[in-house]
């Protein structure tokens, strides 16, 4: 950072008026980065607007990085793993940070079982859900991550998109003629179609919402694409 607020700032006094105004404002934003840095303040902690993470991207700054703890825990401690995550969140967690509390023992045996029996399995131990899968979710939250859905007959599958996604633009990721063609989107949670049973029953049931092509899409939603080309 240092180095590069040295090479920087004789190239801006020497610049033109439109390059002279970007190049003083990376010099203030590393001047920011210098001062949270000295005061060993992580990046992750500061405020700083999605087109300044960009520009800091290809410095590779360590603190600038999320921090995914997991806490690895004894089969004897697996009923106290909300009071864990709750302990080491207290002492450790700052915005940019998440815990997670597994027995990666445990997780390696259910593995090996069916989907109905590590289910079972985890009900007579107390568990609410998988290891596995809330490292995934708290991964998703920490990268600023959702995962929508599609259905067509009886395929399901998952879209991940970065939270706030207007509709158009997730349309985009399934195919671009729906990004270039959009209409609307016909949208509903998941465990609102889950007690339908179908598209067409909460149609009929008049649940199914329409959304313009600005609609941010939320985690979970089930999205039935119109458009046009």
């Amino acid at each position: 950072v240092e180095k590069r607020l040295e090479r920087l700032a004789p190239v801006v006094r020497a610049a033109k008026p439109v390059e002279r105004d970007a190049g003083e404002r990376e010099m203030e934003l590393l001047r920011r980065v210098k001062i949270s840095l000295e005061e060993e303040k992580p990046l992750r902690t500061q405020t700083l607007t999605a087109d300044e993470q960009k520009a800091l991207r290809d410095y590779a700054l360590l603190t600038l990085k999320p921090i995914l703890l997991i806490v690895n825990v004894g089969e004897d401690d697996t009923s106290k793993i909300p009071d864990i995550e709750s302990e080491f969140a207290a002492r450790y967690g700052a915005e940019g940070t998440r815990v997670v509390a597994l027995c990666g023992q445990l997780e390696m045996e259910l593995a090996e079982l069916s989907d109905e029996e590590a289910l079972e399995f985890r009900q007579d131990m107390g568990l609410t859900d998988s290891g596995v899968q809330r490292v995934l979710q708290r991964t998703f939250d920490l990268m600023g991550l959702i995962t929508f859905y599609t259905v067509v007959g009886d395929e399901c599958r998952a879209w991940t998109v970065p939270r706030g996604t207007p509709a158009q633009q997730a349309a985009g990721k399934i195919h671009s003629d729906m990004e270039r063609g959009f209409i609307r989107a016909e949208a509903i949670g998941w465990v609102e179609i889950l007690a339908c049973g179908s598209l067409a029953e909460a149609r009929k049931k008049g649940i199914l919402r329409t959304e313009g092509k600005g609609y941010a899409v939320q985690d979970g939603d089930v999205l039935h694409i119109l458009f046009s080309v």
